[in-house]
């Protein structure tokens, strides 16, 4: 996990399925141990990187009228999910998940990534938290949203 402090949809150590940014190569980059991998220093000069400690901003919207268990519409929670994608992709984020446990369906987007714009992720972040709500409301599902923010790992992990 990483150690995001802060409050939000799960708070402390990003409790919503794990840490910070597992983005898994997002960026194409190919896995350190490819014998076609870039070096740190060929990532940095393309503002990437193989992983390490960033500042990062993480946003959860909680969806509350889909439940875990029983039937789920899933016309509108495609629509919630596509409104959610599009005001991420706005204002310069990265859509990390759309998570399902206990809780019903959390969708979780991370600014301030290497290579996805890093200024201002905590002001992105919660513009993101408010337009979310209020895209949904238009679409009268009900919503609660988290912003968290601090240093976490992020990179490939093997």
């Amino acid at each position: 996990g990483g150690d995001n402090g802060g409050g939000g949809n799960g708070g402390g150590s990003n409790g919503n399925g794990g840490g910070g940014c597992n983005n898994h190569g997002r960026h194409g980059v190919s896995s350190p141990s490819s014998s076609s991998s870039l070096t740190h220093a060929q990532l940095s000069t393309h503002g990437l990187s193989l992983g390490g400690r960033e500042h990062i901003c993480s946003v959860f919207i909680h969806l509350c009228d889909f439940r875990a268990e029983g039937p789920v519409d899933l016309e509108l929670l495609n629509s919630a999910l596509l409104a959610l994608r599009e005001e991420t992709a706005k204002l310069d984020g990265t859509v990390d998940a759309l998570l399902c446990d206990d809780k019903g369906f959390v969708f979780k987007a991370i600014f301030g990534l290497l290579g996805r714009g890093v200024e201002n992720a905590e002001t992105r972040g919660v513009s993101l938290a408010l337009r979310a709500l209020q895209r949904l409301r238009h679409k009268r599902i009900s919503a609660r949203a988290g912003v968290a923010s601090g240093v976490s790992f992020c990179g490939a992990i093997q």
